[in-house]
Parts: C-alpha cells; structure tokens; sequence
C-alpha cells in the first residue's frame, strides 16, 4: 500500500493544474481561497481528498485517493461499473479514470463526481426543526431511500449526515448520497466489508461480514426513529454538551 498526503495533491493542482491530468486536461480548478496562497483542498475524508471544478459547463468533484490500494480500486471499478447500470435519485454520477493524475512522477488514479450543492441532512433538519410537515416529508423519503438501494442491489455501507446531501428546499428536496467507499453490489457478493461505518449509526453488532445490499436499513431506521421523537420533543435536538442528543 502507498500513501499520499492531501498537501501533495494540493501543491500538484496548485503548480500545474489541468495539466497534471491525462484526460481532465481541460478542467478549471477552483480555489477554497486565494489570499494569502491559493488553497484548493475542499475536503479529506479517510481515503480520498476533494478538489472541485469546471470541465464542459458542469461542476465536478476530483477525489484523489490517500492510500493507494490494489483492491480498493477493484472495488471502485466494479461499483462504478454498476452504478452506470442503475439510475434511482440518489445516484450521483461517478467514474473511476486509472492512471489519471501525476504525483511525484507516478500516475494515479482519481474518482470523478458531479457536484452535489446540498446541505448535509443534520443541517437540513436544524433549518426544519420546527416544521413537522418537512420532518414527516423527510421520512416518507428516507423510506424511498431504503426500498431503491434494495431494488438497486446496493448497499452504501455508511449512512451518516456527511454522507447524505439534501438538495432543494422544503417544498420539493431530494436525497443524494455521496463517498461510495463502502459500497456493496452485486460483483462484490462474498467480500467482506472495507468498513462498518460511523458507530453512532450502526448496529453495535455489525462488522465487516455484514456486506449486502440490506445492511442500511439500520441506519436508516435509527434516522427515521430520531426524526419521528424530534417532532414530539425539540429539545433533543439541543446539543449534547447542553444536555441533550444532538
């Protein structure tokens, strides 16, 4: 396994842009900030980092991978691969292109994505609190959520409010998942998980054996569960450190 730091990619888009790319070659990147040096980082995660830009009139998201493992990019093929296949609301567009950016004389793969402009679902409810018409709606579409990825043979693998972009606004919104790290499909029937998740959305007995396309209905549940006590009670919505559960 051969690791990158998320500096390494920046100062590489930072120095030569598009033209460190074999087939993004006429991509714009976008800067988080320019004073007082240009940053392009706008994300890390555990196993990628996100750059943003504009290539043919559409926004995409470049996720550069901090550790480069064999499997991990079979995997990502194989999703990738399936994903074309399908098409339900929650899919966000995604291609896996090898050999694609040049680190250190090395050429590595990255991850293309459609940007997702949408506020992470816990945002989204901290707007809604008080609206039960749109936490009720939220559910309805949670369950959508949960009976699509069946029908689509998919399991994300890590339900959780970073992962989840509600798009639109309380009138009409949509669910879109992002960082299909963990995903299970089909092709990968008989692996073992590469992750279980964030634990405060999981099953405590969960582990990396449980890997199909049924392994979100917990998490989901838990959400679903959580939105149905917050229309009773607002304040457990109130933080933690204050005394409450959020």
């Amino acid at each position: 396994m051969n690791y990158f730091t998320a500096l390494q990619y920046n100062d590489v888009i930072k120095k030569r842009g598009a033209q460190a790319f074999t087939t993004l070659s006429n991509i714009e990147f976008s800067p988080v900030r320019k004073i007082p040096v240009p940053i392009y980082l706008y994300g890390t995660g555990a196993n990628a980092v996100v750059f943003k830009g504009e290539r043919k009139g559409r926004t995409v998201a470049i996720r550069c991978f901090l550790n480069l493992n064999a499997k991990r990019i079979e995997r990502y093929s194989k999703i990738c691969s399936h994903l074309k296949m399908i098409s339900p609301g929650w899919k966000v567009s995604t291609n896996l292109l090898q050999n694609e950016i040049e680190v250190n004389n090395r050429k590595l793969p990255v991850l293309t994505m459609d940007w997702v402009e949408g506020k992470p679902i816990n945002e989204f409810v901290a707007k809604h609190l008080h609206q039960n018409n749109v936490l009720s709606d939220l559910q309805t579409k949670l369950v959508t959520l949960s009976t699509e990825l069946e029908e689509c043979n998919v399991g994300h693998g890590d339900i959780q409010c970073g992962n989840m972009l509600i798009v639109g606004d309380s009138l009409d919104f949509k669910i879109k998942l992002i960082d299909y790290d963990g995903m299970y499909v089909p092709s990968l029937t008989g692996e073992s998980a590469l992750e279980v998740g964030r634990s405060e959305f999981q099953h405590p007995r969960k582990d990396t054996s449980n890997f199909n396309d049924k392994i979100d209905r917990f998490p989901i549940w838990v959400m679903i569960i959580a939105l149905e006590a917050l229309k009773i009670d607002k304040s457990l919505w109130i933080q933690i450190m204050d005394g409450g559960h959020n």
